[in-house]
């Protein structure tokens, strides 16, 4: 009798509104153990006996949705892409996040690798997950590097153009050298990852020139839309150093 009367509640909770928990679930917005802890029973077995009973298809479609929706993380992270310039929604729908919960590159990291390793999708174990404060700090230590092995200006110049406190270059600088062998330009960060960064600055470098975002893509043979995500960053990056 309890089981029957716990098989009935869970199926209430699912289908009431039109299914709306069901879709909610098969979506990845909730999990087995929310629907176990709402209906308030203690049988895991007994939301997936529901669900199969609801939906036969249920936990395929759950498995598809997840799995695209962490391809589509994973593309971004192994561009070097900005955590805010993933689509918020997605990422919260991967993870069960809800809707008002803010969510921060730092925190998803780990969640994402853990999505990542159940599909085995293919993501550097070396990168970061960035978020744009970050990816503003490694363009702007590419492009002192790059002004530096000019040799056309003084280090304090430079150091205004990007907003640094000219005490601060001499420590780059110095980084620069004692790394130089290595090829190091951008500290706590693999050597891989500073090499995806580097294309997509060149990427940048030839869309100012008036490249398209279309003939980039094909040149680099990256995503459309990740270039367009990429030039949204770096723009705003170059806003922000118009402003210091």
């Amino acid at each position: 009798m309890t089981e029957t009367t716990d098989l009935k509640k869970v199926e209430s909770y699912l289908t009431k509104n039109n299914k709306k928990k069901l879709k909610e679930y098969i979506n990845g917005f909730i999990s087995v153990g929310e629907i176990k802890k709402v209906s308030e029973i203690k049988n895991t077995s007994l939301v997936y006996y529901a669900l199969d009973k609801i939906s036969p298809n249920a936990q395929e479609e759950r498995e598809r949705i997840q799995r695209q929706l962490c391809m589509e993380v994973v593309d971004y992270i192994n561009r070097v892409v900005p955590f805010e310039r993933m689509n918020q929604k997605n990422v919260k729908q991967l993870l069960g996040r809800k809707e008002n919960v803010a969510l921060k590159p730092e925190m998803m990291k780990a969640a994402i690798t853990r999505k990542r390793n159940m599909y085995k999708l293919e993501e550097d174990k070396g990168f970061d997950l960035v978020s744009q404060s970050r990816f503003q700090t490694w363009y702007k230590t590419v492009c002192v590097y790059r002004d530096v092995q000019k040799g056309e200006e003084k280090p304090y110049q430079i150091a205004k153009r990007y907003g640094i406190i000219p005490r601060k270059i001499y420590g780059k600088l110095k980084f620069f050298d004692e790394h130089k062998e290595e090829g190091r330009i951008i500290s706590t960060v693999s050597l891989k990852q500073q090499a995806v960064f580097l294309e997509n600055v060149d990427m940048f470098n030839l869309y100012k020139e008036g490249v398209t975002v279309k003939e980039i893509s094909e040149q680099y043979n990256v995503d459309e839309s990740l270039v367009a995500e990429l030039m949204v960053s770096f723009e705003e990056v170059e806003n922000q150093f118009n402003k210091e």
